[in-house]
């Protein structure tokens, strides 16, 4: 043991490995315990909260479905033509040929 230079000192800590695995068994346990009581409150208030909703589910009918699809997608590509032209107009374009006698 490393001599102190302070007269009757003694070490700060002393490492008990009995308690230190006591300790980390404890801690391990612990965070286990809480974690399977998480896990089954959540597997009983799915089904409940199911059983306790009395909100009604709506499905669409088919053609209304279908009419707002092509809905959004003329939409999408209506946006998609604006964005190419916007884009594309400020560009200039030229036209390129191996013909060298022009410049």
């Amino acid at each position: 043991m490393p001599r102190n230079r302070s007269k009757g000192l003694k070490p700060i800590t002393t490492f008990d490995s009995g308690e230190a695995l006591a300790l980390t068994i404890i801690g391990v346990g612990t965070a286990f315990t809480i974690l399977l009581f998480l896990m089954l409150l959540t597997l009983v208030l799915g089904p409940l909260s199911k059983k306790f909703s009395h909100k009604e589910i709506v499905v669409p009918a088919e053609e209304s479905n279908n009419e707002t699809r092509n809905k959004a997608l003329a939409a999408s590509l209506a946006v998609s033509i604006a964005l190419t032209e916007e884009s594309t107009s400020n560009v200039d374009l030229e036209v390129y040929t191996d013909d060298v006698s022009k410049t």
